[in-house]
């Protein structure tokens, strides 16, 4: 009993240590690795730089900067904004293409926690984007990690309710693709169209 509260308090005083060396390390924006390497493009000014296979993505925006990190040809994304004042990490979260996926959090100016939500909850999402992948690929014979050719994003339609959106770019033919719309909550196909990309 008394190696096990010893135990016990080790841990407690242990995960205290780390909650505070979270708080003390709160990521910040690089802003002088920012100004130093960005460009000035027609959104604003950006930069991105490739270190082994991953890539990173940083932009400033009218509020904030954001940052982007993912593996070389991965659709997976970890997306965080930071406020553009004292520099702090003011939201977070993942995204499968533009789907966001997982759990948002939000922190107020001093790095506490304020927020922190399901995005897959929030849109009713019971069939994954990992269950997707799996389902495009048997029943499909689509690969939804082939960057080049896909697109993938939910939106929400009156007849079906919320749905996954994949297109299958110059689907046969330059200016057109597939469309295929499936519903995020059970899986099952809603339509499975040729569109004509509109100029």
């Amino acid at each position: 009993m008394t190696k096990f509260l010893l135990f016990f308090t080790l841990f407690i005083t242990s995960s205290c240590s780390i909650q505070l060396t979270k708080k003390k390390t709160m990521e910040k924006f690089n802003l002088t690795e920012f100004k130093n390497k960005s460009i000035n493009s027609d959104s604003g000014h950006f930069f991105k730089t490739t270190k082994n296979d991953t890539v990173v993505e940083m932009r400033e925006t009218k509020d904030a900067f954001t940052k982007d990190t993912y593996k070389i040809n991965s659709p997976f994304k970890n997306t965080k904004v930071f406020y553009k004042d004292n520099l702090n990490l003011k939201a977070e979260w993942n995204r499968f293409y533009m789907v966001s996926v997982g759990i948002l959090k939000k922190y107020d100016k001093n790095g506490t926690l304020i927020e922190e939500k399901d995005l897959d909850v929030v849109e009713k999402r019971n069939f994954s984007i990992y269950q997707l992948i799996k389902k495009m690929n048997e029943d499909f014979n689509i690969d939804l990690t082939d960057m080049e050719k896909i697109g993938v994003s939910t939106s929400y339609i009156p007849e079906y309710g919320y749905c996954y959106i994949i297109n299958v770019l110059n689907y046969k033919a330059p200016g057109l693709h597939r469309q295929i719309m499936i519903d995020v909550n059970r899986g099952e196909i809603q339509s499975d169209e040729i569109v004509s990309f509109k100029k």
